[in-house]
């Protein structure tokens, strides 16, 4: 950290002393956090479900923290609940790609990051430890979080936002619903390339891949497309090598047998997520839903 931003950070915690329930909440692992923040009621829409509720202070202080602080511990907390919550969907057969939310273009070079791939980041770090610790015989596991029985994909740019909408906190419910319309679009190229790894895949393995697209620093990891392969680590297609990944007849596999997951921060009306999710499905991928931290 550069000696102007410390400078930076120590006047503006001495003029905005930080709130008492955010030191409390992140004073938290992961696992106190899930079983002591109080849980979201129904959903605002059929499409999505959420984790925590929004009301209590230490919930929105959280999620206040990842959004405009880019707090990594708000961020391993808020993975760690929605990791809890994937033991529950990955008891299924077909593969569960996690889908963080997409920001436009603009709001990225405004805030300089994207939230929920924060989230995604960390829950990609948490399956990867929990499925290394679960080979070690010697490491006890708890049950509850040791049943990733299904491939678990992190795909970035899968879906795309193509329309950038002022901030919702700034308008009230009737406007939420109406700018939340048409304002994503389902990439093809990251769906055939998607299709593709899930097919070279040993089919008696549980692994857990992240497919990144021209913002990943890690771009000169390639999967091995030996099916006899261990494909235990994360791996990465690269974009400037989607050629060697897009095949025509994959794209068009069934997009149904996937269970697809777009994770949020926080929802209010659940109109942004709705979208999201219809969108997807709108595209072949019928079993789409949605997951956000809050409500």
């Amino acid at each position: 950290m550069s000696i102007l931003r410390i400078l930076y950070s120590t006047v503006v915690e001495a003029l905005f002393p930080i709130p008492r329930a955010e030191e409390v909440v992140l004073a938290m692992d992961g696992n106190t956090a899930f079983h002591t923040l109080p849980r979201a009621k129904k959903s605002p829409v059929n499409e999505s479900c959420s984790i925590y509720s929004y009301k209590d202070e230490r919930v929105w202080r959280l999620i206040w923290a990842l959004k405009y602080k880019k707090s990594v511990t708000a961020a391993r907390i808020a993975a760690f609940a929605i990791f809890q919550t994937l033991s529950i969907y990955s008891r299924v057969a077909f593969p569960i790609i996690i889908i963080p939310m997409p920001i436009s273009r603009r709001r990225r070079r405004e805030r300089g990051y994207n939230q929920c791939e924060l989230i995604a980041d960390e829950l990609e770090r948490l399956i990867a430890n929990t499925l290394n610790m679960s080979r070690d015989n010697s490491i006890p596991i708890d049950q509850n979080i040791n049943c990733m029985k299904s491939t678990i994909l992190i795909v970035r740019d899968l879906l795309l936002r193509t329309h950038h909408k002022s901030r919702q906190t700034l308008k009230d419910r009737e406007e939420r619903l109406d700018s939340a319309h048409d304002i994503f679009e389902v990439n093809d190229d990251v769906a055939g390339r998607v299709a593709l790894l899930l097919k070279i895949r040993p089919r008696n393995n549980t692994d857990t891949f992240a497919i990144h697209d021209g913002l990943n620093r890690h771009s000169e990891r390639i999967p091995n497309s030996n099916p006899d392969a261990d494909l235990s680590v994360t791996h990465i297609i690269p974009s400037h090598s989607r050629s060697n990944f897009t095949n025509d007849r994959i794209v068009e596999t069934n997009r149904s047998q996937y269970l697809l997951i777009v994770i949020d921060d926080v929802v209010t009306t659940g109109s942004t997520i709705r979208d999201a999710v219809l969108r997807l499905r709108d595209a072949g991928f019928t079993q789409a839903f949605g997951l956000s931290v809050a409500h």
